[in-house]
């Protein structure tokens, strides 16, 4: 196992969201390291909440909503 991979907390592979056919966020990759701070910056309307509710698992509780790909945890 390498070290980038130990240093990460949180990651996304290619993570899309959708209200009904609407997709909200599409093919999103990221990693969050361990013992770091990270903000989701950008306009309103452009995801950053829906990201976070996927990140919970609160997004797919929503009528009509779904999300494609992975979110890993540790």
């Amino acid at each position: 196992m390498s070290v980038a991979a130990v240093d990460e907390l949180l990651s996304t592979d290619d993570l899309s969201a959708y209200y009904g056919e609407r997709k909200a966020v599409g093919n999103v990759t990221m990693t969050f390291r361990r013992r770091a701070v990270t903000a989701l910056i950008g306009p309103s309307g452009c995801g950053k909440t829906t990201i976070l509710r996927c990140f919970n698992r609160l997004h797919e509780l929503s009528f009509d909503a779904r999300v494609e790909g992975g979110v890993l945890l540790d």
